[in-house]
């Protein structure tokens, strides 16, 4: 990745790059639980999911949804727990890495993510998702989904930067695509790895550009002077640990 020059938001993805898509594991479960066909299931669960990330239907007609089609027979208490409980899991390395970001107040953090209600409520019983962030532009909210224009408009609305001051990390192709053609400087991530080198980066580029505080010289012997530390702390690269 080039040199970012003026930084000034970072929109991020949330399934896929700061936590796991809880899609596979909810239709993994759901076919284990007992399903008559595994593919339709899996077919009917990623379609109507589009209508519940955009707010059209909510998680108790999805599930209704499903069992009138005849490809789960689970309660609905079970569903909602695997929806918006048990498949729900971050990357602690990219947490990590957001809250240094975050921590140095130079770059506004905004989550824009495709999700429903149902999964935004999990993540936040689970996540303090406000220590890694400052906004979010969710799906269900703005009732559009990515890679809608007016989505990323509305995500750039929030991001309070132009276009050409934003950088944008998602898993879809489509995604980054839409943003770039907005002018946001968008990245695919496909990886862990990938998404905590960026952030990396960004909060090297951005700490460098930070104008250093001025202070008077005191001649060695005046009263109050004090060497000068020097040196960086050291410590160990990023886990692929997954937070649950």
């Amino acid at each position: 990745m080039s040199e970012l020059p003026r930084v000034r938001a970072v929109l991020i993805d949330l399934g896929g790059v700061v936590v796991r898509d809880p899609r596979p594991f909810v239709v993994g479960e759901l076919a284990r639980l007992g399903s008559p066909d595994p593919e339709a299931l899996k077919r009917a669960y990623y379609g109507e999911s589009l209508r519940l990330d955009a707010g059209r239907i909510d998680l108790r007609e999805f599930y209704s949804r499903l069992r009138r089609a005849g490809l789960t027979s689970i309660d609905y208490p079970g569903f909602r727990s695997i929806v918006s409980d048990r498949s729900l899991a971050a990357f602690a390395p990219v947490l990590r890495e957001l809250h240094r970001v975050k921590r140095r107040g130079t770059v506004r953090i905004v989550l824009a993510s495709n999700v429903s209600r149902a999964v935004w409520k999990g993540l936040l019983r689970k996540f303090p998702l406000a220590a890694f962030s400052h906004d979010a532009v969710l799906s269900f909210r703005v009732g559009v989904l990515k890679p809608r224009r007016a989505f990323f408009l509305e995500a750039l609305r929030k991001a309070n930067a132009r276009p050409g001051e934003v950088v944008f990390l998602d898993d879809s192709p489509s995604n980054v695509a839409a943003a770039r053609r907005l002018g946001v400087r968008a990245y695919p991530v496909r990886s862990v790895k990938e998404s905590v080198r960026i952030l990396r980066k960004l909060g090297r580029d951005q700490s460098q550009r930070r104008p250093a505080r001025s202070s008077p010289k005191r001649r060695s012997g005046e009263r109050g002077a004090t060497p000068r530390r020097t040196g960086a702390r050291t410590g160990s690269g990023p886990s692929r640990r997954v937070v649950s």
